[in-house]
């Protein structure tokens, strides 16, 4: 008996994060934390889907940001450098920018994120 299963998600554990000017809080407590849980093949999964669905990459992570890291996620800076982390995160899974400062209507962490498609290879 053989079952079909869709392709695995890209292994991205060996993945690390450019930083750039996001080194402050890349290097903070919460930051170290942060780049690991985007990761995580749940999130990924949610990433892409949104991107299926036209939507930004960063909106279905809002629930889960906040669930794990609490209230201080909505800062500002941390939202910044969560899409920055996103862009490396979708840029290696094979996406390309879209359509950046796309508004998100319903209440969410996020008011605005950027959104992708895949690169044509």
């Amino acid at each position: 008996m053989t079952t079909s299963k869709s392709a695995p998600s890209p292994d991205l554990k060996d993945l690390e994060y450019d930083s750039r000017h996001f080194r402050d809080v890349s290097e903070s407590a919460l930051g170290k934390q942060l780049w690991p849980y985007l990761k995580l093949h749940d999130n990924l999964l949610r990433m892409e889907t949104a991107t299926a669905l036209r939507r930004a990459a960063v909106e279905p992570l809002a629930q889960g940001l906040i669930r794990t890291f609490g209230p201080e996620i909505s800062q500002d800076r941390l939202k910044q450098t969560i899409g920055h982390m996103v862009r490396q995160i979708m840029e290696a899974l094979g996406y390309e920018l879209d359509r950046q400062g796309l508004r998100i209507s319903q209440p969410n962490l996020f008011t605005s994120g950027t959104r992708y498609k895949k690169r044509n290879g």
